[in-house]
């Protein structure tokens, strides 16, 4: 089965880091995570709450096709792939190697490559599903990655993030950990303003760390064909399905 790839992915985030006069290792988490790939995976298979928090998205996956960006090293995958048709990216090549190696000890297979978040390497309104976990607060330009998770969602389509952000009460103990957990790069994200930006209705879950740990259900509400988002290659080519 040949599927809907858009070749043209642009530069990776590393090129555009460097563009921006930033330097990648220092500013980007993801290229840091290539070496410490073995211990977060040991990290997710050890820690109850991790696979709670990320695995809160699983009830919402609605299909038939899914894509998870930044999938580390598959976790998420291996509960959906046998239901789905599946697919994930990463921009680290040793998280990736993982992830086939997971897929394969549960008998499971899917299409996976390496691409960063900015520059997805698929054509517009392919998905009904897209997942995001633990990962959004840490690219260099979170509007511009929504942007690509908004343009590759089919009409209708689901976007569930999971990631860290000030609990909505302000508790102490919820504020010490996302505070904790706060990049240099974002700080303190307004998801509401971003998703009202591109197009997306949410609503906002608590999921854990005191509030802290939130589940975004996002629903696309409009169409990104002819919206020239990134500039990327939207063309629809239901030929090659």
């Amino acid at each position: 089965m040949r599927f809907l790839v858009d070749e043209n992915t642009g530069p990776t985030v590393a090129r555009w880091l460097a563009e921006q006069g930033r330097n990648p290792m220092l500013s980007h988490p993801d290229l840091i995570y290539t070496h410490f790939a073995p211990t977060y995976e040991q990290m997710v298979k050890r820690m109850p709450n991790w696979q709670a928090w990320i695995g809160s998205v699983l009830p919402h996956v609605q299909g038939p096709r899914v894509l998870d960006v930044s999938c580390g090293t598959g976790y998420l995958l291996t509960h959906f792939a046998s239901q789905f048709e599946a697919y994930g990216v990463d921009l680290n090549p040793s998280m990736i190697a993982l992830a086939h190696q997971n897929l394969a000890a549960h008998n499971l297979q899917a299409p996976l490559q390496r691409a960063d978040a900015h520059h997805l390497p698929y054509r517009a309104e392919t998905f009904n599903t897209v997942i995001n976990t633990m990962a959004f607060n840490g690219y260099p330009d979170c509007l511009r990655a929504l942007r690509e998770m908004h343009r590759v969602l089919q009409p209708g389509g689901r976007l569930l993030i999971v990631d860290v952000n000030p609990p909505a009460d302000a508790n102490p103990v919820g504020t010490a950990f996302a505070r904790k957990w706060e990049t240099r790069i974002n700080p303190e994200l307004k998801m509401g303003s971003l998703f009202e930006q591109v197009g997306f209705a949410y609503e906002d879950r608590d999921v854990g760390g005191f509030g802290s740990v939130h589940l975004y259900l996002a629903m696309k509400t409009k169409s990104s064909l002819g919206a020239g988002f990134l500039d990327t290659d939207s063309t629809d080519d239901t030929e090659n399905l």
